[in-house]
């Protein structure tokens, strides 16, 4: 699903234009990216937790070469769905 297409949902279930739902849909994922950023876990009830995992540096290699190389660490966002997920009516 794209940001267009679940604006134009909120679109239809809220009778906002597409435009206001598509700025609606920024601002959460903006908001979502600054809370892990911040805190390293955004816990949204009935819906699911995003948190932080470091990936630790790997040995790896280029597929089309064969050649070794380091992989950096990094830091990867993952997401928990709540136990209820499917079935909590929204």
């Amino acid at each position: 699903m794209s940001k267009k297409s679940l604006a134009t949902r909120l679109s239809k279930k809220t009778g906002k234009s597409v435009a206001d739902s598509l700025e609606l849909v920024e601002l959460l994922f903006q908001a979502i990216k600054e809370d892990i950023t911040e805190t390293d876990r955004l816990v949204i009830r009935d819906f699911g937790s995003f948190y932080t995992s470091l990936q630790k540096e790997r040995l790896g290699r280029n597929p089309k070469s064969g050649e070794k190389l380091i992989i950096k660490e990094k830091l990867k966002v993952k997401f928990k769905a709540n136990p209820n997920f499917l079935t909590t009516k929204i």
